[in-house]
């Protein structure tokens, strides 16, 4: 029967249960009992009992349960129900009283739950029931704490007598507790260090092993919870804790060796100086399980490497100063990759069809680890000492001819260092000994050797194509008909990796060749040559591109029949390669090419598409990819297909993830019944279905190619793909997701605006939806690089809502967002200095390292990096929004920008720059009134800065005063091209010279001061000496760093030339030889716009025709300007028919 009795009178008898409340419990432990069972009905209808019980009588709910657990006569598995609910229950909210169970307790029903659950677990002696009741007191602990930061005195008090106690079960649950309650009270514990030394020393040496494992992942998650200082006096345990490690390895105990491994890689990762000062010791004393090789589970031995490499990565100073012990343990490393199976398994050599869609590839083996070993150690502690060591035992290894293990280790080392190497010259000697390992008579030699190929390709991308290719590819052509049916698959690979960076010239004589014999393994290989040939052949036809236009319907036959032979399950992953491979080709060749058999294409996507693929089938992504390419190849002829593809994409891209049969109450059931399960259970665990994330993101991204490429044939599903992208803007699962989200609404908005551009209220709507969506999902980020993408996402939405889509307070409010955020990153930023400064001294283990500091710098970058995108958003605001500004702009100028007149700061100076910018490009001087000359001022001022960054962006505010300043330039006319010539001819030093990066910064910020100058003459020619400007301007031309200027500067120059020629080359041609330098460099798309270059085939044709300048005009051509440079102006010339000219004349008239 359901409880009845009030609660008061239940208060009354708490002490002295009555026959009605033992009736009521017992009623209880039946519905647990119940809800243990079988019948799915009766425990819904159980599970609604215990929560009426709950939610109405939550006294009854709490002691109850306590009571059941204390009784003698409950069965074990409905006490640990019991324990189980209760602990679960105490912070679940209760809905009508809008409290936690544990706030909703009265304070009797709380000092019962406390009191008699202290005396239950003195009672219990079993220890799957101990632990749940362990983990139930600290849910107690936690939640008395969190209520009104009161410590329960009484629980610690136990576990302190716990610990001391000789029942293990009792030292085991204090353990337990102690490990439980680090999460809830490391402040008041962390007072007591003393004492929890001597705890975790007196229990890391228990005559148990399991006491001492206990121990060590209690003191594992101190470690990893507590602040750096705190751990330190906690390193005299080290000793103690390595030894439970050669414990539990000496009583061959392999589930605690590696359970107390995985607490040393813990530690590793989040505390790793913890081990500076004695990591020498740990080595030495646990390095013996990675040579042990007679372990049940083989990988034990790779988990004391990992924790190594994980404290070096974080910590490489430890093996900078002792390159004795880097020496060792890479030589340790070498062992392990050598320490493999001699035999070689016919299912390597020829593995099972579908094994890698089917995830039955082999598991990482000893090999494989050591690589990444090798490559996370030299990219941790640098070339410069790894290398030398590295070469020196490869070449030793390399060395052994009777065990083919040495050779096979040494080349997988080898693969590795081509990332790290400077030089290509540098590995000169060991190509032709990895090329000459491909005629080895293992085949595991030859798969090394091809790897060793493929990594290099991929890591010394085009230099070590352009320097070996014309040894390597006729090498790798051979290979492929290697009788081993992994090492010709693998040759594949190597083509695939060696093709990203290989040049047409090697691949274009050869592609016959290579797609014959590619083409055999297509048709007649197993399943993983077909699946490595295809796209293997798709990457070499991307690299001669329209070359491969007569062979493209040939091809095309073969990879659709592909699809068309090979159905079986088995298959997939091929099919959905030979996808990839025709989708891939079709972007390399011609588009007529393509167009002619785009139909057939499309149709067997379709078809694929429309199967009944499961959600594991490889196809479902590769399609995603695949649509994009088409889309992009047909951009707008791609619109009257969406109506089919869009649906399943838009499902994919909801991420709404199951949640179980039942709904969330369902998977907490589950859940629950999971745990009381004793721990020893070996039964069936219960499928979690998630989604999968990558996928979805993929579904998002091809989501953001389809509104960006088709614009306005894509509104009409904008409403659709608003839902899906709002929705995911704050996706807590994937960064990725939520920056893709981040940036795809403004495109969005670009397309609906485009398709209905008479909608403004609605584009307005859209706008504010989209920019509030935008700014709650960076309230709660964590990560800068998506606040970066956020806050871009908004300047984006608000320029394409245009003018005055809010209302002068809205605006004043977006201000005061930006604002907020970005003192919120300045604190951020405060707080890294302040970390950093703090721990610039004391000793080593304490002290701040290089990768330490690194990693500061790096998330201070992008800490700037997201103020600037958040001053940018003042100048959408003052783009659209001008007359509503005032307010901004007099606190700007006012309160924040003051903060920011710092010269000698170069982020401060480029936040300033930014603002005041975008002041004089979108306000004025009629809006800036007095003001105005004092902004010009301030960006003059920094022409002479010494970061280039900061003199770009002065000189650019030059140019945008000269565009938009009208009248009121010609006063600020002497200081402003004062400024630019002190910016153009700003000296490079020897330390920019040194760096090609510092180059191209310098070149791009002077090329950004020939354009400003380019810009006064265009728009401001009366109010300076344009006659003396324009030959000094000519000289600097052409720009060649910052294209995007180089296009303006070259139209302007073309409507100078078509206007005037004579004052451009003066009245004695003295400026002729200056222009036909320029010409040489304009006449190309990336010098000059496609209209740009029409007006400039009318100049050279005028040029070439005018019989006062033509002959000069050819001599300069033939004189000065090398073979691919009198090609462009010639091809150039070539374009200038009577149509052209008029069209030119026309729009300059």
């Amino acid at each position: 029967r359901a409880c009845s009795s009030s609660r008061k009178c239940f208060l009354r008898k708490m002490s002295a249960l009555t026959p009605d409340q033992l009736q009521e419990i017992s009623f209880m432990a039946q519905q647990l009992q119940v809800v243990l069972g079988q019948d799915n009905e009766a425990r819904k209808a159980a599970e609604e009992h215990l929560k009426k019980i709950k939610e109405g009588e939550p006294d009854k709910y709490a002691c109850y349960l306590t009571s059941i657990l204390q009784s003698g006569e409950a069965p074990l598995d409905i006490k640990a129900l019991a324990a189980v609910i209760l602990r679960r229950g105490l912070q679940s909210m209760l809905v009508e009283q809008k409290k936690t169970l544990w706030e909703a307790l009265t304070a009797p029903a709380k000092e019962f739950v406390r009191s008699h659950l202290l005396l239950a677990v003195k009672e219990i002696k079993t220890k799957d029931l101990m632990h749940k009741l362990s983990n139930l007191l600290v849910e107690v602990a936690g939640s008395m704490y969190e209520e009104n930061e009161e410590v329960w005195q009484d629980l610690l008090n136990l576990v302190f007598l716990f610990v001391n106690a000789e029942d293990v079960l009792q030292v085991d649950a204090a353990l337990q507790i102690f490990n439980g309650l680090f999460s809830y009270l490391i402040d008041h514990l962390i007072k007591f260090k003393a004492d929890l030394i001597g705890i975790f020393r007196k229990t890391l040496n228990h005559a148990t092993l399991d006491i001492k494992l206990a121990a060590l992942q209690a003191a594992s998650n101190y470690l990893q919870t507590v602040e750096q200082k705190d751990t330190k006096p906690f390193q005299e345990l080290i000793p103690d804790m390595y030894n439970v490690v050669r414990a539990a390895a000496a009583e061959d105990d392999e589930t605690v060796l590696q359970d107390a491994l995985i607490e040393f890689n813990a530690i590793a990762e989040v505390e790793p100086k913890f081990f500076q000062a004695k990591f020498k010791d740990v080595f030495l004393n646990t390095l013996d399980v990675v040579g042990k090789g007679d372990f049940a589970n083989t990988s034990i031995r790779q988990q004391p490497l990992e924790f190594y490499v994980t404290v070096i990565e974080r910590v490489p100073s430890i093996v900078k100063k002792d390159q004795a012990l880097l020496k060792d343990l890479i030589e340790l490393i070498f062992r392990l990759m050598i320490d493999i199976e001699s035999e070689i398994e016919q299912s390597w050599e020829s593995p099972k069809d579908g094994s890698k869609d089917q995830g039955d590839e082999e598991e990482e083996d000893n090999v494989d680890f050591g690589k990444s070993c090798i490559d996370k150690i030299i990219s941790a502690v640098g070339d410069e000492i790894c290398l030398p060591i590295l070469s020196q035992i490869v070449n030793n290894t390399l060395g052994n001819e009777q065990d083919w293990r040495y050779k096979n280790a040494a080349l997988m080392a080898f693969s590795q260092v081509g990332e790290y190497i400077d030089d290509v010259q540098k590995i000169s000697v060991m190509v032709p000994i990895v090329l000459a390992h491909l005629e080895h008579p293992n085949p595991k030699i030859r798969y090394a050797a091809l790897h060793c190929i493929g990594q290099i390709s991929e890591d010394m991308q085009e230099e070590f194509q352009e320097a070996y290719g014309e040894q390597v590819l006729p090498a790798l052509i051979k290979a492929i008909g290697d009788p081993v049916p992994r090492v010709s698959a693998h040759c594949c690979s190597a083509i695939t990796n060696f093709m990203d960076g290989a040049p047409e010239e090697l691949v274009l004589p050869r592609i016959g060749e290579l797609s014959e014999k590619l083409a055999v393994l297509m048709k007649g290989g197993i399943c993983i040559q077909k699946e490595n040939s295809v796209t293997a052949f798709a990457q070499s036809v991307v690299v001669i591109k329209e070359d491969f236009d007569p062979h493209f319907a040939e091809a095309l036959s073969l990879l659709l029949a592909a699809l068309n032979e090979n159905q079986g399950p088995a298959f997939r992953q091929f099919r959905a390669q030979t996808i990839e491979a025709i989708t891939l080709i079709s972007s390399s060749v011609s588009e007529a090419v393509f167009e002619e058999h785009s139909q057939k294409i499309i149709e067997a996507m379709m078809y694929i598409q429309q199967s009944n693929m499961d959600e594991n089938d490889p196809q479902r992504s590769y399609l995603l990819s695949a649509w994009q390419r088409i889309c992009l190849i047909m951009k707008h002829k791609f619109i009257p297909y969406l109506d089919q593809i869009l649906p399943p994409i838009l499902s994919m891209a909801s991420l709404k993830p199951k949640m179980g049969i039942e709904g969330q109450g369902a998977a907490e059931l589950s859940d629950v019944l999971q745990e009381v399960k004793p721990e020893s259970s070996t039964g069936k665990k219960a499928n979690i279905v998630t989604d999968e994330i990558e996928e979805k993101d993929t579904a998002i991204q091809m989501l953001v190619v389809f509104i960006e490429e088709l614009g306005p044939g894509f509104a009409q599903y904008a409403e659709q793909a608003s839902e899906i992208i709002l929705g995911l803007t704050q996706y807590y699962a994937s960064d990725d997701i939520r920056t893709t989200c981040a940036g795809a609404l403004s495109s969005l908005l670009k397309s609906y605006k485009e398709a209905n551009p008479d909608q403004t209220e609605k584009i307005h709507a859209m706008a504010k939806l989209y920019s509030n969506n935008l700014f709650e999902a960076m309230e709660s980020e964590t990560e800068t690089e998506c606040l970066n993408a956020q806050a871009q996402g908004i300047k984006d939405i608000v320029e394409q809502a245009g003018a005055n889509f809010l209302q002068p307070e809205s605006v004043d409010a977006f201000a005061a967002k930006v604002h907020e955020f970005i003192k919120m990153s300045e604190n951020r930023v405060q707080d890294n200095d302040k970390y950093e400064k703090e721990n610039l001294e004391g000793e080593d283990d304490e002290k701040l390292d290089e990768e330490d500091l690194q990693v500061l710098k790096e998330e201070n970058k992008n800490e700037q990096e997201l103020q600037i995108s958040l001053a940018e958003l003042f100048g959408a605001m003052f783009k659209t929004h001008k007359d509503s500004c005032r307010n901004l702009v007099q606190k700007l100028i006012t309160e924040v920008l003051p903060h920011y007149s710092a010269p000698d700061d170069k982020h401060k100076s480029k936040f300033l720059l930014f603002v005041l910018d975008d002041m004089v490009e979108f306000l004025g001087p009629d809006f800036l009134g007095p003001v105005y000359a004092q902004v010009c001022e301030q960006i003059c001022k920094y022409t002479s800065s010494k970061f280039a960054a900061i003199r770009q962006a002065s000189v650019y505010g030059i140019g945008m005063i000269a565009e938009h300043g009208a009248g009121a330039f010609a006063a600020l006319s002497t200081l402003c091209l004062a400024s630019i010539k002190t910016a153009v001819e700003f000296p490079i030093s020897d330390q920019i010279k040194a760096k090609k990066s510092k180059q191209t910064q310098f070149y791009h910020a002077r090329d950004n001061a020939v354009a400003a100058l380019g810009k006064v003459l265009k728009f401001q020619a009366a109010s300076v000496d344009a006659e003396a400007l324009l030959p000094f301007w000519m000289g600097l031309l052409p720009l060649t760093h910052d294209l995007e200027e180089a296009k303006i500067q070259n139209d302007f120059l073309a409507d100078l030339l078509l206007k005037s020629a004579q004052q451009v080359v003066g009245a004695a041609l003295e400026r002729l030889p200056q222009l036909v330098t320029v010409l040489g460099e304009a006449c190309q798309k990336k010098q000059s716009e496609p209209e740009t270059l029409e007006k400039l085939s009318v100049v050279v044709a005028n040029l070439s025709q005018d019989a006062a300048v033509a002959e000069q005009f050819k001599a300069l051509c033939q004189s000065q300007l090398s073979e691919e440079q009198r090609a462009r102006v010639a091809e150039t010339y070539n374009k200038c028919d009577e149509q052209v000219r008029q069209k030119v004349m026309g729009a300059l008239a």
